[in-house]
């Protein structure tokens, strides 16, 4: 598991540089010059993300070419996750394209739960319609901003 942790943190490393260095920049409109720039925390996000990944890539340096860290870099089971994953995100970036971000929202959270393991029907229900909830309202009353 080492070592796919640490192709993973180059991974992201590489993703994290790639933002910083070309899309942010060219993705961001500019402004009349007051306040903090639109692409502030866009950067400071894709900084985290690079300085996240580069402290990971040092803890699993050391392991990652052991005879622990060589066991199979991928199995067939994460493989199958990780596509599942794949396919409740785009279903569900479907779902807020179609029906809005709530329902979008609330599909996304209840399918990630039940793929991770949560059983309890009360505890999806809550989180899945609390956090579209939460975010909808805040967004809404807090910085008015309206969701589709």
């Amino acid at each position: 598991m080492q070592r796919a942790d640490f192709f993973l943190s180059i991974f992201l490393m590489i993703g994290s540089m790639v933002m910083l260095i070309w899309v942010i920049p060219r993705q961001t409109a500019p402004t009349e010059g007051y306040g903090m720039s639109p692409a502030a925390m866009p950067m400071f996000c894709a900084g985290g993300i690079f300085f996240l990944s580069l402290l990971l890539m040092l803890k699993n340096l050391p392991r990652a070419w052991t005879s622990e860290g060589r066991r199979a870099l991928i199995g067939k089971q994460a493989l199958v996750r990780t596509g599942i994953n794949v396919a409740i995100a785009l279903v569900g970036l479907l779902i807020i394209d179609l029906a809005g971000y709530y329902a979008g929202g609330v599909f996304l959270i209840a399918a990630s739960m039940i793929l991770a393991g949560r059983r309890s029907p009360l505890w999806v229900a809550v989180f899945a319609i609390g956090i579209p909830a939460a975010l909808m309202f805040s967004l809404r009353y807090g910085l008015s901003v309206y969701l589709p």
